[in-house]
Parts: C-alpha cells; structure tokens; sequence
C-alpha cells in the first residue's frame, strides 16, 4: 500500500506561484505581440496608402475630364487615411459607370455609322452593275476593269460594316443564336461553292475533308458566317498552285471543323493576338485583295463562343 498525502497551504502557494510567473509570461508575450502587430500594421499601411491616393486621384482625373457629375456626385474633400478607401471605391464605382456609358455610346454611334455608309455603298454597287452592263452606253474594257475595281471595293467595304455591326451585336447579346443540332456537311459545301470560282480565278484549289462527320450541336448560319471569314483570309493569303481545305473532325465529345490553307502562317507568339480587335500581322501583306481593318477573326472568335465553342490557330511559321 502506497499512500501519498499534500499539504494544502504548501500546494496553493506553489500553485498560486506558477500562476503568477506564467500570467506575467503571457501579458509580456501578448504585449510585445501586440505592438509588432501595430509596428506591422503602420508599416503596411504606409506603404499602400500612398499608391491608393494616387489611384484616387487618377480615377477622379478621369471622371473630372468626362464630365461626369450627372452619374456620380463625389466629394471635394481631400483623402485622408480615414476616408480615402471610401472615396477610391466611389471613384471607381464613377469609372463603372462611365465605362458602360461609353460602350452605349459607342455602340449606338457604330450602328448609326453603318447604317449611314450601307445606303451610298450599296448604291455604289448597283451604279457601277449598271454601267457595266452596258446601261449608259458601250464602254470599253479598261472602263469595264475600273468599274469593276470600283464594284469590288464597294462589296468588301459593305462586308466591313456587316462585320462592325455583327461584333456591336453579340458584345451587346443582339445578335441571335440558336444552337442546335447542325449537319456539318452542308454548312461546308455551301462554303465550297461561294469559293470555288474566286479561287479558280487565283489558281488555288478549294478542296473538301469532312471525314465521316454528321451532325454537330451549333449555329448553322453562323458557322457559316464564321467559316466565310476564314476561308475568305485563307484565299487572301494562299500562293497561286497552293490549297484550301474546310474539313472537319470527329473528337469523340466533340466536333472540330478547320479551314487549313498553303500560306505563310502566323508566328506562334502572336497567334493569340490576332482575335483582338484591329490587329493585323506585322509584314503580311495580301496576294489577293484590299488589306482588312483587323476585325474579322474577331467576330469568328466571338460568334464561336457564342455557340459554346473554342477557336485556336494551329501549324508551323511558314507552313500555312
């Protein structure tokens, strides 16, 4: 038998010993803890508040230069570390405002402009169909080739406006799209036949490779919106004796349909910049044809996301 006994005055006092010692230990640590968190603290916000300021003050730069009062009123008084993220996040909620402002506006001011250069271009067109037709009288064929120039012109600059007007549409969700269950072949036989002669008259061959393919789930008009623009800057690319092909893919979970030609290719390093907005090869310059104004894989990137899909470039520098 082992007993053991403790004298209460003797274990209270030890006790209230360790409380002590470890109470003061704590208050220290939690002291010096909670002045490094302030040291910290200051420091940080030294250092951010300044680039802040600055980033207020360019935001109301901003909207002081639109004019911008009507959509937001904001205060005159100067930041201070207690109010300038309340100002900052009212100047940015100014800068939302004006930014979706500008884009009604532009888009209202693109859709007034082509409306207003279809009308004159279209009866460019039909003027010139006219003449050439012999309308107003005999006309030599050096008359007939300017003409001819002239009516060539005026179908690619009325494409323009059609593509301007399509890209306003499906930024604004106008442009309607209907998914659904597309045969693929037709879509690129129709294509095949709207080419066939223009690349005749440049000796390149236009070929189709639909491998089997069926159906697909996707836009019929607007693949073959898409599909137009790229073979259209294939052509304008492709060598005499080189080769077209619109083809298609059976992915498994998906369909892949391509437009491959006998080019120059795009450097790899800027193939993701050709579906930004106005953008146009460095030193690439077309065989055949006006030079575009850089909009036109825009819109394919755009109406194929549209649908659900994905557009990539693919192939080798100097390999089509």
């Amino acid at each position: 038998v082992v007993r053991l006994g403790f004298d209460e005055t003797r274990a209270e006092e030890a006790v209230g010993r360790l409380i002590r010692y470890t109470g003061w230990r704590l208050l220290t640590i939690n002291g010096l803890a909670t002045m490094l968190g302030f040291a910290i603290i200051f420091l940080t916000s030294s250092r951010i508040e300044r680039p802040l300021q600055d980033l207020h003050d360019k935001a109301k730069n901003i909207l002081d230069e639109a004019d911008n009062s009507r959509i937001l009123k904001r205060s005159n008084t100067p930041p201070t570390s207690r109010n300038f993220l309340t100002l900052l996040t009212k100047e940015f909620e100014g800068v939302e405002h004006l930014v979706k402002r500008l884009k009604r506006e532009r888009s209202s001011l693109v859709v007034t402009l082509s409306h207003e250069f279809r009308s004159p271009m279209q009866a460019i067109q039909g003027y010139a169909e006219f003449l050439r037709k012999g309308g107003a009288g005999h006309i030599t064929a050096e008359t007939d080739r300017c003409l001819g120039i002239i009516q060539e012109n005026a179908i690619r600059f009325e494409g323009f406006i059609d593509n301007v007007l399509d890209l306003v549409r499906v930024e604004g969700g106008r442009l309607p799209i209907q998914v659904s269950s597309m045969p693929v072949e037709p879509v690129v036989q129709r294509v095949v036949d709207l080419f066939r002669e223009a690349a005749k008259k440049h000796k390149v061959r236009i070929l189709k490779d639909i491998n089997g393919v069926g159906t697909a789930m996707g836009d019929s008009s607007r693949s073959y919106q898409v599909l137009i623009n790229l073979v259209s800057n294939a052509l304008k690319f492709t060598p005499e004796g080189g080769v077209i092909t619109i083809g298609a893919l059976d992915k498994g979970e998906s369909v892949e349909i391509f437009v491959r030609d006998t080019g120059p290719g795009i450097p790899e390093e800027l193939r993701a910049k050709v579906f930004n907005e106005f953008f146009q090869v460095p030193g690439q310059e077309p065989l055949w044809g006006g030079k575009g104004i850089g909009l036109g894989l825009t819109l394919c990137k755009r109406l194929v996301e549209a649908q659900g899909g994905k557009i990539r470039i693919d192939g080798a520098e100097g390999g089509g």
